[in-house]
């Protein structure tokens, strides 16, 4: 997410949540630094790969029946590096 979009997006939620605060403040510090990072691990055919494709909102990842994935893949999107 760019910085500005972070930052207003980071004030609406801190609107509706307040105790999140302190972790927003967290992920504020980290996202200064540049492009974010997002990894999704986890057992084959446990959907990491259709999660991934939900968060960005496009199909980029290969989602299928069977073991699809076999060695990790990545998608820059937004400023984000997506893995997965």
């Amino acid at each position: 997410m760019y910085r500005d979009e972070f930052i207003q997006t980071a004030k609406d939620m801190v609107a509706v949540l307040p105790h999140c605060a302190v972790d927003l403040a967290r992920l504020q510090v980290l996202n200064a630094g540049g492009m974010s990072v997002v990894t999704v691990v986890g057992k084959y055919n446990h959907g990491k790969s259709r999660l991934l494709n939900e968060l960005i909102g496009l199909d980029i990842f290969p989602v299928a029946d069977k073991r699809e994935t076999v060695s990790l893949a990545d998608s820059m999107h937004h400023g984000v590096r997506w893995l997965g």
